[in-house]
């Protein structure tokens, strides 16, 4: 039988950590220090700049997002991109710049993010503890984002109409979300086994596309997952209640492991050789 199992996972996402771990921060430095309203400021014009800079690669993609659909339906185009025209002869080489612009997107991506959870932890301090003040300030950095705010009057109360209209509005995005990342997806993995069936070049040149895409894909699903996704982390506060108790009431301890490997022992066969014992304390 594997030891008791004394880790335990807690979910958060790599922003609502970051942010915590500033707070933290600004908790031991004044606003006196080197993180005063000045130096806010600076980060909110430098995510500024970052967000124009994402706009404008985007709009650099577009027209070469455009190129391969049409190219995958067949149609004969000629792209003027970096001051070069270009037919079907060159679709690699536009791939590759799109997936480094891409890659690019995603560095610029993540630095802003940082960035914007510097602001939030300073609107935490200076909201000192009130949410909708916290919330206010948030939403006057663009840090969050609402269309629904309930009304202040203590007798008001949202409508029927107002929950039927943000009903539609919900399922309108997501499904908008889900036809875009479709076909953006669907293109996607055409272009490359276009590139693979048909290559322009040589079969080395399609490989070195096709695996440098990849890659690109790979560090932008990974970037995103380590930010934005909610990921487990391993949690030992289990861990921690029950060395207090084996200290403090070895009575209880003892009862504790008895019941955990009864219990362990009363599950199938694979469920035993594969998991461990583990032991259930109340909240």
């Amino acid at each position: 039988m594997r030891p008791v199992k004394t880790t335990f996972p807690a979910f958060s996402s790599g922003d609502a950590v970051q942010t915590e771990h500033f707070r933290t921060i600004l908790r031991k430095s004044s606003s006196a220090g080197p993180f005063n309203d000045k130096f806010f400021e600076m980060i909110d014009k430098r995510r500024g700049e970052l967000g124009q800079l994402q706009r404008a690669i985007f709009f650099l993609q577009l027209p070469t997002f455009v190129y391969l659909v049409l190219l995958l339906t067949g149609t004969d185009v000629n792209l003027n991109l970096f001051g070069i025209t270009a037919g079907k002869n060159l679709r690699e080489a536009f791939i590759l710049i799109s997936s480094a612009l891409g890659l690019w997107v995603t560095w610029i991506g993540h630095h802003k993010g940082v960035l914007g959870n510097m602001l939030r932890s300073n609107n935490d301090r200076l909201a000192k503890g009130d949410a909708q003040k916290a919330t206010f300030l948030n939403f006057a950095y663009g840090l969050d984002f609402s269309f629904l705010v309930g009304p202040n009057h203590p007798d008001w109360n949202l409508s029927r109409w107002h929950l039927i209209w943000a009903s539609l509005f919900v399922i309108a995005l997501l499904a908008l979300l889900a036809l875009f990342v479709t076909g953006v997806g669907a293109v996607h993995i055409m272009t490359l086994l276009e590139v693979y069936r048909h290559p322009n070049f040589s079969p080395l040149a399609s490989g070195i596309t096709i695996i440098f895409v990849a890659l690109t894909d790979i560090i932008t699903a990974s970037s995103f997952a380590l930010t934005s996704g909610v990921l487990p982390y391993r949690s030992s506060e289990n861990l921690a209640r029950l060395s207090r108790i084996r200290e403090t009431n070895p009575e209880k301890w003892d009862q504790l492991i008895t019941s955990a490997v009864m219990n362990h022992r009363k599950k199938g066969f694979f469920r035993r050789i594969l998991g461990r014992p583990i032991i259930r304390l109340d909240p």
